[in-house]
């Protein structure tokens, strides 16, 4: 089984999609950091303090503003990561062959599950250290005030953890939802439409407790730190400006753990159960 993760693992890594989605987003951090360090310079608008203004942590809290855009990120490029993982292998006509298989196509499955989610865990969390490392150089290239960072250094890798465990889960969820429709164009399409159609845009307004129960929305609050709190929908008139608070970032992490455990373990059955047409 060792050595069946290990060709996987490698197999994961030398995939285009592997390198070129974290080096994409790598460049627009990149481009945004330069925009960023012009713009401050142009305008004169003072210098960026590290401390202060790019991690922002509350009394009693460990929450790290900086990683907030990550609890997006990251799941949008583990999950069509893992979607295409699979996707690849059904267009070049391989699952054919895999599903030949007959005695061991789980292991195949979990090999794939472990090799790349231990990979995207690395890639997720250096991305997220990378992105710590422009805002610091923003903040050196803007006059602004870096003292003090060593006290912020235990947030800023807790945030860097979360990322990468968040990139892990998220690969298995579009993994065991490739294996179920067969499909990655269709599963990315989906995930895309649910994601900033239905789960961000209408049921965060209309419905926002039932956003507790979602990956995404977990993900936003798992990968900062932050607490996961809901605001009101609009059938709410009296406490429409009013926070609800339901659970901490372990909460959050633990629940998109969930649906990545409860989602690769259909995706295999389904992959046992298959017959070659």
């Amino acid at each position: 089984m060792s050595a069946l993760i290990l060709a996987e693992t490698n197999r994961f890594l030398s995939r285009r999609m592997t390198r070129y989605f974290p080096l994409s987003l790598a460049g627009l951090m990149v481009l945004g950091i330069v925009i960023a360090i012009i713009v401050v310079n142009v305008e004169g608008t003072g210098g960026v303090n590290f401390v202060e203004d790019i991690v922002a942590l509350q009394e009693g809290s460990s929450s790290t503003d900086v990683l907030g855009p990550m609890g997006l990120l990251i799941p949008i490029m583990a999950f069509v990561i893992g979607a295409s993982y699979f996707g690849a292998d059904e267009k070049a006509g391989m699952i054919e062959h895999l599903l030949t298989w007959e005695p061991r196509r789980w292991r195949l499955l979990v090999a794939r599950a472990v090799g790349g989610g231990v990979s995207i865990f690395v890639i997720a969390s250096l991305l997220s250290l990378f992105l710590v490392g422009l805002l610091f150089l923003l903040s050196v290239a803007s006059d602004g005030d870096t003292s003090g960072v060593g006290d912020v250094i235990g947030p800023i890798l807790g945030s860097v953890l979360r990322s990468g465990l968040s990139g892990a889960f998220f690969l298995l969820i579009g993994l065991g939802l490739t294996v179920v429709a067969n499909n990655s164009t269709v599963t990315i399409v989906g995930f895309a439409l649910w994601v900033f159609v239905v789960e961000l845009a209408l049921l965060s307004g209309i419905l926002p407790r039932w956003t507790q129960w979602l990956p995404v929305s977990n993900a936003l609050s798992f990968v900062p730190g932050s607490d996961f709190e809901v605001f009101p929908g609009p059938f709410n008139d009296s406490e429409v400006f009013e926070a609800t608070f339901l659970y901490g970032p372990t909460m959050a992490g633990f629940r998109i753990l969930v649906w990545g455990i409860a989602v690769i373990a259909i995706g295999a059955l389904v992959f046992q159960r298959r017959d070659i047409d």
